[in-house]
């Protein structure tokens, strides 16, 4: 339900790649009205290193850019994704902290 009431927010921003019948990667991305997000970017590792994130990551900047969006934040939680950023010219920003709180 919450994943249904993001993309109604958001409506095509997110994307998902297929390969046959199959699901195999998915990038949930949205906006504020001022700046984009891009959370849970995911290839399947059998699909990994074929420029299918490349090309979702594509995608939802191109939307974002329809939407009047020129600015994006991405949330990396693991060295793989943080490598995948950095090679994508996404540099870290160390000066920023997130705080998180579930409620």
């Amino acid at each position: 339900d919450r994943i249904a009431a993001y993309l109604g927010r958001n409506p095509r921003l997110s994307t998902v790649a297929r390969r046959d019948d199959a699901i195999v990667g998915t990038a949930l991305c949205g906006h504020d009205g001022r700046r984009g997000s891009i959370y849970h970017l995911a290839v399947a590792p059998e699909h990994r290193h074929q420029g299918i994130a490349t090309h979702m990551m594509a995608r939802c900047i191109e939307q974002l850019q329809q939407n009047g969006i020129h600015s994006a934040f991405l949330f990396s939680g693991h060295d793989t994704a943080r490598q995948f950023w950095m090679s994508q010219g996404w540099p870290a920003l160390p000066s920023i902290t997130y705080h998180h709180k579930e409620f």
